[in-house]
């Protein structure tokens, strides 16, 4: 399939690429912005080459609610190889698919199984649904690595089991504060009342119970000068800060960071429940009225705290007796 072979189509759905043997070459942007492709089909018996991870940039198997559907015996190959891993890979016989979620346990088999070390790996995936802001793809992003705000270091070393962001951005864009000022940091930030008030009350009642508070570092803007670690708030659902995005920075240089998905531009693009690439908020102060952004093209930039940008909800769950027993 050649470079822009297929960009900007926009009703094309599904591809079949009915080769049964021989080399399939899939090129830069060749399905680039078409927003309803949700399954490619690839039939050969040799994994295809993809040159360039933008041949699906601006689709629905980018987003994470698509998926490339190919012969039995090369599901793992593909999952194994770097570009192709970046998308959900499912067997030919399995299509069509309605749910991509690449754990098929339910949230509350999830939260409660006491072998989620080696059972889920970081990059899968499982639909939450949150109500009017969306059905979502949450992502594993950490295992074992959120430290509890709380001090109960009984369950687990004091670490959360899994931290989660999603894949899409909320159905409702919002802004950082009602003016554009960053006093306060993220810690009297709107978006954060915004979090923990509208959006945590829509999360399923097995995740809700499972949440637990972790320590966030975030970076303020005092006296003329970023405050690297400027602050350090509790937070059950917060948004990403630039140190776990883009790793080591002048933002944040404590806590984890999520570094090992979030390792190209690329792999930070986000998109609207509408299927467009979408800039997002991260909680990071870069000035007296600017908070750190990620553009549509998944680069760094800076935005006015009044906009209205997307929100990739981040969380982490522990077991909770509720849960076990329920």
């Amino acid at each position: 399939v050649q470079s822009n072979a297929f960009q900007n189509c926009s009703n094309l759905a599904t591809v079949d690429l009915t080769a049964t043997s021989g080399a399939v070459t899939i090129q830069a942007n060749a399905f680039q912005n078409n927003a309803k492709l949700e399954s490619v089909i690839i039939r050969s018996t040799t994994m295809a080459t993809l040159a360039n991870t933008s041949a699906f940039t601006g689709t629905k198997i980018a987003m994470g609610s698509g998926a490339i559907y190919v012969p039995t015996a090369l599901v793992d190959v593909y999952k194994a190889n770097a570009n192709w891993s970046n998308y959900f890979i499912a067997d030919i016989n399995d299509y069509p698919i309605t749910d991509f979620s690449t754990i098929t346990d339910s949230w509350a088999a999830i939260i409660a199984n006491s072998n989620y070390a080696t059972d889920y790996s970081i990059g899968d995936t499982k639909q939450i649904d949150l109500g009017t802001e969306g059905v979502h793809y949450a992502q594993l992003v950490a295992i074992n690595s959120d430290v509890r705000s709380d001090g109960d270091t009984t369950q687990n070393n004091g670490k959360a089991r899994m931290t989660w962001i999603l894949k899409t951005l909320l159905a409702t864009n919002h802004n950082m504060n009602a003016s554009a000022i960053t006093t306060g940091g993220w810690q009297d930030s709107a978006m954060r009342s915004y979090l923990s008030t509208t959006v945590k009350p829509l999360m399923p009642e097995a995740v809700r119970n499972a949440l637990v508070s972790v320590t966030k570092y975030s970076s303020t803007y005092e006296n003329s000068a970023i405050v690297a670690n400027g602050q350090t708030t509790s937070d059950e659902l917060w948004i990403p800060s630039a140190q776990e995005i883009f790793g080591g920075s002048s933002y944040e240089t404590s806590g984890v960071d999520y570094t090992t998905l979030f390792n190209s531009n690329s792999a930070r693009i986000k998109y609207t429940t509408a299927g467009s690439a979408s800039g997002w908020w991260l909680r990071s102060a870069y000035s007296t009225t600017n908070f750190r952004y990620v553009n549509n093209n998944g680069n760094a930039n800076n935005n006015n705290a009044n906009n209205a940008n997307g929100v990739a909800l981040g969380f982490s769950v522990i077991v909770v007796v509720k849960i076990l027993n329920s």
